[in-house]
């Protein structure tokens, strides 16, 4: 009984930590997270939107140092 206990345990780890190595990777594993949890994958996009926010203020800042 204690094998196939381990190896579910093991399933399951590997899945969680998928998900956060996949969490940068977002638009490839975008399906593969909302396998795992819908609500992970939600998080995925909002880390995505404010990537681009954070980038549009990069040049701003840029234009106001000249």
């Amino acid at each position: 009984m204690h094998h196939p206990n381990k190896k579910h345990n093991k399933n399951l780890v590997n899945k969680y930590n998928n998900k956060g190595d996949v969490g940068e990777n977002e638009g490839d594993v975008g399906q593969y997270t909302g396998d795992a949890g819908e609500y992970e994958g939600d998080v995925g996009q909002n880390t995505g939107d404010a990537g681009e926010y954070e980038g549009d203020v990069g040049p701003y800042l840029g234009d106001v140092c000249r």
